[in-house]
């Protein structure tokens, strides 16, 4: 059975799922953003909840991406998002915690997380990383995380494969860069396939200037 693309549009970004009819990942439906009011300033922005729950972020043109599930019943929320409106700053992905009436920064994440092929800005740009991100039951071994498999041009033109992983431990989120044994690409398309995790599609960007 193929795969479904459902398109979800916030504003003017879009928000791409990519879901499996035979093995879907569920995502936890009371947090699952129905809108986000997008202000056109760095005045943040407001997520709406379904039960009309209501939070805010400093984080302007946000999009929602996914989640990380644990142990209790608001699992953590994975955006990608902006720092400022009217600046010439790559997308990045952050992972939230609901606290009060405020999503709150948990971690803060080594850039690039943002996936899909990353070039060098100027007149000979060319691809410098290539970034795949996951979510969910990822990789074997592991609760469920947020996991990006990241190569990255090194100066003598060869590539060097890197694994990071975001998860909770003790209650508290952390992320790290796995250790060898290094976690296998394709375990996580067949952990994919069988519907225990979920690709974020990425996109070609260029690096800021």
């Amino acid at each position: 059975m193929k795969n479904i693309l459902i398109i979800i549009v916030i504003g003017s970004l879009i928000n791409f799922y990519i879901v499996n009819p035979a093995h879907s990942y569920e995502l936890i439906k009371e947090w699952v953003p129905i809108k986000i009011d997008q202000n056109e300033t760095d005045d943040g922005s407001v997520i709406h909840f379904p039960k009309n729950v209501i939070f805010k972020s400093e984080y302007v043109r946000m999009v929602f991406v996914g989640q990380i599930k644990n142990d209790s019943s608001i699992p953590y929320l994975i955006f990608s998002v902006n720092t400022c409106v009217d600046c010439d700053e790559n997308r990045r992905i952050v992972i939230l915690k609901a606290e009060k009436d405020i999503l709150k920064d948990t971690i803060r994440l080594n850039y690039p997380t943002e996936p899909g092929n990353i070039n060098s800005f100027g007149p000979d740009s060319e691809i410098i990383y290539r970034v795949r991100m996951f979510f969910g039951n990822c990789t074997a071994g592991h609760k469920e995380a947020a996991v990006w498999f990241i190569s990255s041009k090194q100066e003598d033109g060869k590539w060097k494969d890197t694994v990071l992983i975001a998860e909770e431990k003790d209650n508290k989120l952390v992320s790290y860069y796995a250790s060898s044994p290094i976690h296998k690409f394709g375990d996580t398309i067949s952990l994919m396939n069988e519907g225990k995790c979920v690709e974020v599609p990425g996109q070609d960007i260029t690096e800021g200037p």
